[in-house]
């Protein structure tokens, strides 16, 4: 039988990323055992969320285009899965997300965190007997994946950096005359130096640029550095200074805790680059300049290397390969075997091996005095910057795009809590479709008449108060409501999704919850006859202590007046009566259901969805119509 691929993105993007995005899919419409290609919306997200696009029938010329793009064109995320025996219920949505959509094949794209989500992935599948191969796809600007020669997107950076070095140097032996004299560039690399290495490349035969290499690896030492930069000024009157922002002191704390403070005494905000300025210019009292590379360096496919960019395409291709012959849990990796001339192929290693692991610069591609590189470190650099894989242009600038994919029907309730609130006549059903769309989705119901309701019964002065407006059958006026309910929603319990009900009843009590609260995901208006109303509310009886709720008619206590479980006696409330009724169905009409009009007109505006429905229908009918709604508006 065959099975759907699934492909998506995370971490940090690349200027190449999308060439493996273009491979995996030009490779799986080639496998017999795929059926449809779907790519998940943001990372991993897109499967927990069930966002998913399907490029199963997107022209391939449009498929072609991808790899001229920088960014990832499906969308990332930075979301890391915990231990499945710590937290099942992310797998257990993952592997439904799966099962409902006959996905068979997972392929996740990134660096070291996604190696172990798909690890994880992987384990979790095999701990609930579902058929899934896992494949994950290096990619990392860092390089710092193990058992791989090099991570796609690694050679792009290495080149950007390289030439910015050349290009920045230049610029500033023309001007360190009258004006800076030292250039400062900040590059990424908390744990590992292979950017701030790359630099290095910068130097060749026909261009000496003064240079001088900060690595994470080795422990920054004031004294040696500033004497290091005096030699390069005294030598050439100028030099560039390329420092990884995990750049750390001989403690092992990052430099940029030591920076200088302002006359009040504040330590000054910055990273390892205004650091190294602010020493600089007081201690040598040179004029600097710092820049960082920050997302230039991971974005710029305009010069973008072209071994980075057929590596990224081999990767992607080989792990549809893999999974499809049945290999699951495993990446694949690219294996040098020359360097002149640079010659290499495509292995695999498990990611029981990969997950949580770094590879960092090897103390024999520094210099012995810690701030340059090796030849030996030149070899290893020089081959993966060859080539030039240009973008498109037209008009001038970059012939980027936006690309527009299908989007998958949904068919789950979705996985985080939604912010919900039920419109309608007292009597109407709110109570019955909130206890069940709170059980189907997951979510606290916030009943503002129960909090009202168990305020009234405190004996406190305020519960007092408030149980003899509710007596009279009027409203408890919005000031203090809103003062409630604003403090009633701030707790932790509603930070996964909440249904309102009861509140707000006001329209000035809608524009406080949404001016200060929250913004809803949804409204939903249960409309009802009035006929319909009076039958339901003065047959309603409750067991006052839990809330149980009975009706003699609709739902009747085994013993008339009497609860199911404790046997203890029911009563109706005092707003059941015939008389209290009406004069609620008088204040809701007047008070109440303009909240419809402003829904409805606020929904326009801010992506919250409305729906109305027909209250005469059976409960399940309602509850059915509601769900499919949520599964397919949110």
């Amino acid at each position: 039988m065959k099975k759907n691929l699934f492909y998506a993105q995370s971490g940090g993007v690349t200027s190449v990323i999308n060439a493996t995005a273009e491979a995996v899919i030009l490779q799986a419409r080639k496998e017999k055992n795929i059926a449809s290609i779907y790519c998940g919306q943001y990372g991993i997200l897109g499967a927990l969320d069930e966002q998913l696009v399907d490029v199963t029938k997107t022209p391939e010329k449009v498929i072609k285009r991808l790899s001229n793009n920088p960014g990832g064109v499906f969308g990332s995320c930075r979301f890391k899965l915990i231990d499945p025996s710590k937290n099942e219920k992310s797998f257990d949505r993952l592997l439904t997300v799966f099962d409902a959509h006959n996905i068979g094949y997972f392929l996740y794209n990134g660096g070291g965190d996604s190696a172990d989500t798909s690890f994880k992935i992987e384990q979790a599948a095999k701990l609930r007997n579902y058929p899934l191969k896992v494949g994950h796809i290096p990619k990392t600007i860092d390089n710092d994946l193990p058992f791989t020669d090099c991570s796609p997107g690694f050679a792009s950076v290495a080149k950007y950096i390289a030439v910015s070095t050349q290009e920045t140097s230049l610029d500033l032996a023309s001007m360190h005359k009258s004006s800076t004299k030292v250039f400062i560039l900040e590059v990424m690399g908390r744990n590992a130096g292979w950017i701030a290495a790359s630099a290095g490349l910068a130097q060749t035969k026909q261009l000496n640029v003064p240079l001088l290499i900060l690595f994470p690896e080795i422990p920054f030492n004031q004294s040696s550095f500033l004497n290091a930069v005096s030699e390069k000024i005294k030598e050439f009157g100028y030099v560039s200074v390329v420092v990884s922002e995990g750049v750390r002191d001989d403690q092992g704390k990052f430099v940029s805790t030591h920076l200088s403070k302002d006359a009040f005494g504040h330590h000054q905000l910055g990273g390892a680059g205004n650091f190294i300025e602010q020493l600089i210019e007081s201690k040598l009292h040179l004029k600097c300049h710092t820049a960082i590379a920050d997302y230039l360096q991971r974005s710029a496919r305009h010069v973008a290397s072209n071994i980075d960019l057929i590596h990224a395409k081999a990767l992607g291709q080989e792990a549809v390969r893999m999974v499809c012959q049945g290999i699951s849990g495993k990446m694949p990796i690219i294996v040098r075997k020359s360097n002149t001339p640079y010659r290499w192929g495509v292995s695999s290693v498990h990611l029981s091996k990969i997950a949580n692991q770094e590879k960092k610069m090897p103390l024999t591609f520094i210099s012995s005095d810690g701030f340059t590189i090796t030849n030996q470190c030149r070899k290893y650099l020089s081959p993966l910057i060859q080539g030039e894989a240009f973008s498109h242009f037209k008009d001038g600038v970059g012939d980027y795009q936006q690309f527009l994919f299908p989007k998958v029907k949904k068919k789950l309730i979705r996985n985080r809590g939604y912010k919900i609130l039920l419109l309608g006549p007292p009597g109407a059903g709110k109570g019955t479709q909130g206890d069940l769309l709170c059980q189907t989705l997951k979510i606290v119901k916030v009943s503002c008449g129960d909090i009202l309701r168990k305020e009234s019964r405190s004996g406190s002065e305020l519960g007092k108060n408030l149980s003899a407006i509710m007596a009279s059958g009027a409203l408890v006026p919005d000031s203090l409501i809103i003062e409630i309910m604003n403090k009633e929603l701030k707790q932790k319990q509603y930070d996964d999704g909440y249904l309102l009900d009861g509140f707000p009843r006001t329209v000035g009590q809608a524009q406080a919850l949404h001016s200060t609260v929250c913004v809803l995901d949804a409204v939903i208006e249960i409309n009802i006859s009035d006929a319909t109303l009076h039958s339901r509310l003065e047959g309603r009886w409750i067991h006052s202590p839990s809330g149980r709720t009975y009706h003699t008619t609709f739902n009747p206590p085994k013993i008339p007046f009497t609860d199911d479980i404790t046997g203890e006696p029911l009563s109706q409330r005092v707003d059941d009566t015939p008389e209290t009724i009406k004069k609620r169905l008088e204040v809701y009409y007047q008070e109440t259901q303009p909240l419809s009009k402003y829904y409805k007109s606020l929904c326009k505006d801010h992506g919250t969805k409305y729906l109305v429905i027909n209250g005469d229908q059976s409960i399940n009918q309602i509850l059915k119509k509601i769900t499919t709604f949520l599964i397919e508006k949110l």
